[in-house]
């Protein structure tokens, strides 16, 4: 079981050390082992993450109705949006039957029926 989220400590007390500051000096890239322990599998974060330009997605469909922003890692090596400017109000489902999402938050347009 994981620590809380939260810690109570006592700041009143006078000549009280807590030592806090220096505990995560030590832990490097942790980010990648945190989100991995809440998948079943660490392969859907290299689903997420393009690892070369011509890999690079918009957005990304991890389910049969979820979608998320598509990322890659810049030449300063940080995270980046495909696209930062693509959001829930530019999707369109694809069925009137699921509910369809976009980083967790549900299309706001309605199904149209396709032109025959």
């Amino acid at each position: 079981m994981r620590e809380p989220l939260y810690r109570r400590v006592n700041t009143r007390a006078r000549l009280v050390h807590h030592d806090h500051g220096g505990d995560h000096r030590h832990q490097r890239n942790t980010k990648r082992e945190l989100a991995a322990a809440r998948l079943d599998s660490p392969a859907p974060i290299h689903w997420l993450v393009a690892r070369r330009p011509h890999e690079r997605r918009d957005r990304v469909r991890l389910d049969e109705a979820s979608y998320y922003s598509g990322l890659y890692v810049d030449d300063d090596n940080r995270l980046q949006v495909v696209d930062p400017e693509l959001g829930v109000d530019d999707m369109e489902p694809m069925c009137p039957c699921c509910t369809h999402t976009f980083n967790g938050v549900r299309f706001t347009r309605k199904y149209r029926q396709p032109p025959r």
